[in-house]
């Protein structure tokens, strides 16, 4: 489907912009340049030296800043040079004008909040666009799309409430209906199809600080790996990893980007509910540094399954592993209502001491922060008493929305 771009007026985008220029011989450009840069016009996609406007073969029109102020000094440097100092008025067309200044102009004055962000994930352009937004959806689509020409598709959310998979129902307004998605992150290329698994392009900066934790001896397990941000680029690092996912999809994907990137002998795919793959992993006697839970919508909840016993056969030579699971918060005081959730599940509290940390990983929403838990957990974990460590059933199944950090029932995935 080629792009559509028909639906915006282009010719009604027109700014005119009163500036002073100097009319100068050809050859005595490299001087004033050299003297007065710094007067020049700067605009992007604008060129400052212009032709003569008298249609003079041997003279060019040099374009000053809009708010230059000409000195006693700057005249007669110019006059010195045979120049002119004239009045010129400078048209700019559609290309000139921001996506917000073009949308702004475009959509209706009841339109409050102009939906110019989005997220990027290859060549797609990924919106959440409110209710006021959606009759103008087309246009909206058309606008990203024509303003940014590595995006040939543009989505948006068409609900907040997720699959158990984490994935939402989307809908393409505009551009190619191809959501099948090839992109780097990490020196690592990553396939996908970005309805049927969960990924999110913000996350880059967090996959960069693990990946910086972790040494190519080390091994981890990641319990919600999806189609591999974290595991991909540590098996490529050295680590042994153990990679698991819920989603049938990002399983798929997960064995064939470790394929891709040719770390099949390091990276090990599971397509299993989080807590029996941790238990299995034990059953076998497998050990790991790092355990990853990146399932922010009730990561915390599954910090349950350290608690049951599987950790009770770890080796005494063996350093207990590190936890990286990720929350959302919506208090006021966040770092302390992280702290008081996890020690709720873990039945002590693991942040004594500097022990452990939580800290920011991004902002979600207003007054929503994602966080991440940090700590090593205890030799003697199952022994200590916790209100939740009997409290979950393998079986139960729901929808999780990454909207949604207050709910309590332990869901698989």
């Amino acid at each position: 489907m080629p792009r559509r771009t028909k639906m915006i007026p282009k010719e009604k985008f027109v700014k005119k912009i009163a500036l002073k220029a100097v009319l100068l011989e050809c050859q005595k450009i490299g001087i004033f340049q050299k003297k007065c840069k710094d007067m020049m016009l700067r605009l992007p996609k604008v060129k400052n030296i212009m032709s003569s406007p008298n249609g003079e073969k041997n003279t060019r029109m040099i374009l000053l800043k809009e708010d230059v102020v000409l000195s006693a000094e700057d005249d007669s440097f110019i006059q010195s040079m045979g120049g002119k100092i004239v009045e010129h008025q400078l048209k700019l067309g559609y290309s000139f004008f921001s996506t917000h200044e073009v949308l702004k102009e475009l959509l209706p004055d009841s339109i409050k909040e102009i939906p110019a962000r989005f997220e990027t994930i290859g060549h797609i352009a990924h919106f959440n666009l409110r209710e006021e937004q959606l009759p103008y959806k087309a246009l909206i689509g058309n606008v990203i799309m024509d303003r940014n020409k590595h995006i040939r598709t543009v989505v948006h959310k068409t609900s907040s409430i997720a699959s158990e998979f984490r994935t939402f129902p989307m809908e393409v307004i505009a551009g190619d209906d191809d959501l099948d998605v090839v992109m780097i992150e990490n020196s690592c290329k990553f396939k996908f199809n970005f309805k049927d698994v969960y990924w999110n392009s913000r996350l880059q900066g967090e996959h960069i600080h693990i990946l910086s934790l972790l040494k190519p001896s080390d091994i981890v397990c990641d319990m919600m790996a999806g189609i591999g941000p974290f595991a991909v680029p540590a098996a490529k690092l050295g680590c042994e990893v153990f990679a698991n996912d819920l989603n049938p999809h990002s399983f798929k994907y997960l064995l064939e980007n470790s394929k891709i990137n040719k770390v099949e002998s390091q990276l090990k795919a599971y397509n299993m509910d989080g807590r029996d793959f941790v238990s299995s992993l034990r059953e076998e006697g497998k050990i790991f540094t790092h355990i990853l839970m990146n399932l922010p919508a009730a990561g915390i909840e599954f910090l349950d399954v350290f608690v049951n016993g599987c950790m009770d056969t770890w080796p005494e030579d063996a350093p207990m592993p590190m936890v990286h699971t990720y929350c959302f918060s919506r208090s006021p005081c966040p770092v302390k209502d992280v702290q008081e959730r996890v020690t709720e599940v873990l039945g002590h509290n693991p942040f004594v001491d500097g022990a452990g940390e939580v800290r920011e990983v991004r902002d979600v929403a207003p007054n929503k922060l994602m966080m991440c838990a940090e700590f090593r957990l205890r030799r003697d974990i199952s022994r200590i008493p916790s209100s939740k460590a009997n409290d979950h059933d393998h079986g139960t199944k729901r929808s999780i929305s990454e909207d949604d950090s207050s709910d309590t029932k332990k869901p698989r995935i």
